[in-house]
């Protein structure tokens, strides 16, 4: 399905954010300033509401880990440069560890936890290049 997208340069196809069905428009445009959002076909929703919020919207619903949030960044949205999107991804995870373990030395401090943020950073990374080694062994 999202093979014949990346393929495809003539006619573009996205995701409803709510059911992950193929759509071949986000919305319609009807004049300067005037659109409407597209319904999927297959449970009625908007296809996908956060083209038409503010990004700061949208990252606060990447925060939260809303499904439709993510689906709409990976699917919807056509990224330059997607390595960036793997260092915010790294960044904001790291950021979350570190944050739990700063909760929990205050709730049971007798337990030893990450005191250093760039610690939980490193420990992330090789976290991750040592899994994509596994994948990537695993499939020869």
């Amino acid at each position: 399905m999202w093979k014949s997208r990346y393929k495809s340069k003539e006619k573009e196809e996205y995701a409803c954010v709510n059911c992950q069905e193929v759509s071949t428009t986000l919305y319609r445009k009807y004049s300067e300033g005037v659109i409407r959002l597209t319904e999927c076909e297959k449970c009625g929703e908007v296809v996908d509401k956060y083209i038409e919020q503010d990004v700061v919207l949208v990252v606060i619903d990447l925060m939260l880990q809303y499904v439709q949030a993510y689906r709409h960044l990976l699917l919807n949205v056509r990224i330059q440069r997607p390595e960036r999107l793997f260092v915010i991804f790294w960044l904001s995870h790291a950021a979350e560890v570190w944050i739990r373990d700063k909760i929990q030395r205050v709730l049971f401090p007798t337990v030893s936890m990450t005191d250093n943020i760039i610690v939980v950073l490193v420990s992330k990374l090789c976290s991750t290049i040592t899994g994509g080694l596994l994948v990537r062994w695993s499939a020869f």
